[in-house]
C-alpha cells in the first residue's frame, strides 16, 4: 500500500513537470485542459492576472561547482516548494512552481496571481523569493566562494493565457543576463533598461587596439587597465552577450596573430579559454582573459625587443586592409615612407617579409571564415583579399597542409587529418 502511494506520488510530481513545461512552452490551453483532465490536475493560477518568476541556478552550475547529484536537487526542490507556496500565501497570493525541463537548465518557474488580499507587491515577492533561494544555497558547502549567486527574473503583469509563452521567453532572457551582474537580485525589465549602456563593436576595437599598442610599448599595467574597462565597463553595462561572443572572436584572432608573429606556443586551451559558457560572470572572464594576456606579455618579450611605432602602424595597416589587394607599395603610401625603407624596417623588427605577414592574416581569416561560416570558397578567398580563387586553393593547401574543402570538412567534424600550420618566413 506505502509503495503504491510513494509511486502516484511519483507520477503525480512528474506530471506537473510536464504541464508546467507545456504550459510554458507554448501548448494551447484548450489542449492543456485536456492534458490536464486525463493525469486529474489543475492550475492554481488566474490567468486574467499573473506575474512570472525565473529563478535558481542552472544545472550546469549547481553540478560542477556545488558538486549536487541529481537525488539531492530534486529533495532541495521539494522543501523549496513548500516553503515558496507558503511565501506566495503569506504575501496574499496563489500560483504553481516547477522545474524548467525542456531547456535543461533546472532551474524553477513561477507563475501566481493576486489572492483575495494581496501583502506586498509582485516585485516584493519576487525579493522575497529570492533571499529564500539564496539562503537555501549559502547552507550548501562550497556556495561561498563558487562565484555564483541567486537571480530570480521577473515579468508583468499578464492578462491572458496566450500571453504566458511570451512572458516566459521574458523572464528566460532576463536571467541569461546573470552573466552580467551575478549577485543575489531581480531582475526585471525596468531594471535592465534603466542600467543599459550601448556599446558597439567599434568601440571594443578601439579598446583592443589600446591594448595592443600598450602591449607592443611594455605598458603592461595600462594593458590590464584597458582589458578592465573593456569587461568590466563596457561590456558590462551593455548586456549584450553577443558582442561579447564578438569580442572573443577578436581576441582569439589577436592571440593568434601574436603566437604567428613571435613564434611562441599559446595556451592548449585557448579555445576552451574564450569560450563564453564557460563562465558564471562577466568578472570571471576577465580573470581568464588577463591571466592570457599576462602569459602573452611574460612569453613575447623574452624573444623580441619593442617595435617602433612606424611597426606597429604597418601591422595595424595589414590587419586592417587584408581583405583589399595591397602590396609593399600601399603600405609605403599610407606610412609615407619609403617602400625600401618599411620593408627592412618591418623585417627586422617583425621578423618576417611583409608579403608573407600579409599572407599569414589571410590563411588566418580564411581558416575562420571556412569553419564558421557556409560561405563558398570563392566568396571565402574574396573576402580575405584574394579574387583568384584557383591561387587561393594552391596557397591556402600550401601552408595549411589541405585543401579549402578538406578543412572545412575537418573543422565540421569530419576524419582527422595533419593541419599543422606551417610558419610563414
Amino acid at each position: 500500500m506505502a509503495a503504491e502511494i510513494s509511486r502516484q506520488v511519483i507520477e503525480n510530481r512528474y506530471n506537473h513537470i510536464y504541464i508546467m513545461n507545456e504550459a510554458l512552452f507554448g501548448q494551447s490551453f484548450e489542449q492543456l485542459k485536456e492534458m490536464m483532465a486525463e493525469m486529474g490536475l489543475s492550475l492554481k493560477v488566474d490567468f486574467s492576472h499573473f506575474y512570472i518568476c525565473r529563478t535558481g541556478i542552472s544545472k550546469k552550475w549547481y553540478r560542477s561547482r556545488l558538486g549536487m547529484t541529481r537525488e539531492h536537487y530534486i529533495r532541495q526542490k521539494d522543501i523549496l516548494k513548500e516553503c515558496l507556496e507558503n511565501l506566495l500565501e503569506d504575501c496574499g497570493y496563489v500560483g504553481e512552481m516547477d522545474t524548467v525541463n525542456y531547456d535543461r537548465s533546472k532551474q524553477l518557474a513561477i507563475v501566481f496571481s493576486p489572492g483575495r488580499q494581496e501583502r506586498c507587491t509582485p516585485r516584493e515577492v519576487a525579493e522575497k523569493i529570492t533571499v529564500l533561494w539564496e539562503e537555501t544555497y549559502k547552507k550548501k558547502e562550497g556556495f561561498t566562494g563558487s562565484g555564483l549567486a541567486n537571480v530570480t527574473a521577473f515579468a508583468g503583469p499578464f492578462h491572458s493565457y496566450e500571453e504566458l509563452e511570451g512572458g516566459f521567453e521574458e523572464v528566460s532572457r532576463l536571467h541569461r543576463l546573470d552573466f552580467f551582474r551575478m549577485e543575489s537580485m531581480v531582475l526585471d525589465r525596468a531594471w535592465y533598461e534603466q542600467r543599459t549602456s550601448p556599446c558597439d563593436f567599434g568601440q571594443i576595437k578601439e579598446l583592443l587596439n589600446d591594448w595592443e599598442q600598450a602591449f607592443f610599448t611594455k605598458q603592461y599595467e595600462k594593458m590590464e587597465a584597458v582589458l578592465r574597462q573593456l569587461f568590466c565597463v563596457r561590456l558590462k553595462n551593455s548586456f549584450d552577450r553577443d558582442l561579447c561572443e564578438r569580442t572573443l572572436t577578436e581576441f582569439r584572432d589577436r592571440f593568434a596573430y601574436f603566437s604567428e608573429t613571435f613564434d611562441y606556443e599559446p595556451d592548449r586551451q585557448l579555445d576552451s579559454l574564450l569560450s563564453l559558457e564557460r563562465y558564471a560572470s562577466i568578472e570571471e572572464l576577465f580573470d581568464s582573459v588577463n591571466r592570457l594576456s599576462r602569459s602573452q606579455r611574460e612569453e613575447i618579450p623574452s624573444r623580441i625587443h619593442s617595435l617602433s611605432r612606424l611597426s606597429m602602424k604597418a601591422v595595424r595597416f595589414i590587419r586592417d586592409n587584408y581583405e583589399r589587394e595591397i602590396g609593399l607599395t600601399d603600405l609605403a603610401e599610407a606610412l609615407n615612407v619609403a617602400p625600401g625603407y618599411i620593408s627592412r624596417i618591418f623585417n627586422r623588427e617583425v621578423g618576417v617579409r611583409i608579403p608573407s605577414y600579409l599572407t599569414r592574416i589571410r590563411i588566418e581569416k580564411a581558416r575562420q571564415l571556412l569553419s564558421e561560416t557556409d560561405l563558398r570558397v570563392s566568396e571565402v578567398a574574396r573576402r580575405v583579399g584574394i579574387e583568384n580563387v584557383q591561387y587561393f586553393n594552391v596557397l591556402f593547401k600550401k601552408h595549411v597542409n589541405m585543401s579549402p574543402q578538406e578543412y572545412r570538412k575537418l573543422e565540421n567534424g569530419g576524419a582527422p587529418m595533419d593541419i599543422s600550420y606551417r610558419k610563414l618566413r
